[in-house]
């Protein structure tokens, strides 16, 4: 079945909100926190911060998983 084309494009759109305010910079310097980013992405994406840092740092699994019982007797 595989990952749903929305969830794939929602950790792209949050991944691509954190990198915009992240390299947004002032006199020279980062003008947003890491943490502070992190948690203005997941209050407008409605999601856990905890769950945005795991989006942002790539520690989210895509497993492809079969819908069938079937194949789990093929082995």
């Amino acid at each position: 079945m595989g990952v749903k084309q929305n969830t794939v494009r929602l950790h792209q759109d949050i991944k691509r909100e954190f990198e915009k305010m992240s390299n947004i910079r002032e006199f020279g310097v980062k003008k947003y926190s890491t943490e502070y980013v992190l948690k203005v992405v997941a209050k407008k994406y409605y999601r856990a911060v905890k769950t945005v840092e795991n989006i942002v740092f790539n520690r989210v699994n895509y497993q492809n998983k079969s819908n069938s019982q079937a194949e789990l007797f093929n082995s």
